[in-house]
């Protein structure tokens, strides 16, 4: 039994065929409840019955039509996913025209739904939308066009909790930073090159030197400057008090510039050592001493003589 996609859906109710009782607290009975609901209007009372059925009994027919009742109900997002299923394995019988059709008010479904993007530090931070799912703290989000509450915590952090109303088609944004219950851990980056950018976990912290709070756990730290290779270290961070990370970069083909530096001071330092050691040289008289069997005089006007 397959309602129909049109405004006001009714059902395929097989009236050709004597409806067969079914037995108190099966999954036809609530289908049936659901199919009657359904048929009336009473779009949240076939929802329930609709579920009901299909937890005790996973029907294709069932889904389809539990779609159909949440699309009646505004719950347009439940209705897509639970339609798209239902496209994924159609019940036995079902005509290609009939899942192009079903695939097609998918697609104008998705149209009436709104974007909200979401931005939320600490990233560990628990997401709960309408006091119900759970989302993630970053990336877009589909939601029902309307308002929605979304309730943020964290251990350690103040639980915030923000609404937020979205038209059809349209997109809003959720940034938001949680504020520390009291004292709590921090991070401090020190880059040796000035105005280097900062990241946490992929969230920028800021350029330069930066203090900043921080979680406890194992986290990601990225370094980026221009003309220099990009540098990531793996920080821990504990409970309480600060953690510190000197960063050196090394430029792109190149050496740090700490290291540059030692390299430079280390040539003076060589440098002077090499003049001291040819003037000590310089400065004593050379001598020549005649190998056995040569006679010295012509060589004396170029050669000192040792001295007596």
């Amino acid at each position: 039994m397959l309602a129909t996609l049109s405004a006001t859906p009714r059902v395929w109710s097989q009236a050709a065929q004597p409806q067969v009782a079914a037995a108190p607290g099966s999954p036809r009975e609530w289908f049936q409840r659901g199919l009657a609901a359904l048929d009336a209007g009473r779009f949240d009372d076939a929802v329930r019955a609709f579920e009901r059925s299909y937890a005790l009994r996973a029907s294709p027919v069932v889904l389809y039509n539990l779609g159909l009742a949440l699309r009646g109900a505004g719950r347009i997002r439940e209705a897509i996913s639970a339609l798209d299923r239902f496209v994924r394995q159609p019940s036995e019988g079902t005509s290609q025209s009939e899942l192009t059709t079903v695939a097609q008010e998918i697609e104008r479904l998705q149209r009436l739904l709104a974007t909200i993007e979401i931005d939320v530090v600490p990233r560990a931070a628990r997401i709960v939308l309408d006091a119900g799912e759970t989302i993630t703290t970053r990336g877009r989000t589909l939601v029902d066009a309307g308002t929605h509450t979304f309730s943020i915590s964290l251990d350690g952090y103040r639980t915030e909790t923000r609404a937020i109303t979205v038209a059809r088609g349209r997109s809003a944004t959720l940034v938001l930073q949680l504020e520390p219950v009291g004292p709590g851990p921090r991070l401090q980056v020190e880059p040796d090159v000035a105005g280097a950018l900062v990241l946490l976990d992929d969230h920028e912290l800021g350029r330069g030197a930066v203090d900043a709070p921080a979680t406890v756990g194992t986290h990601t730290v990225t370094v980026r400057a221009p003309g220099y290779r990009e540098v990531r270290r793996s920080v821990t961070i504990g409970a309480t008090g600060s953690t510190r990370l000197v960063i050196a970069m090394n430029r792109d083909g190149g050496l740090s510039p700490v290291a540059v530096g030692l390299i430079v001071g280390g040539v003076v330092f060589a440098g002077l050592v090499v003049a001291g050691t040819i003037a000590a040289v310089s400065s004593t008289p050379r001598v020549y001493e005649p190998s056995q069997g040569t006679n010295p005089g012509w060589l004396g006007n170029t050669m000192e003589r040792r001295a007596p």
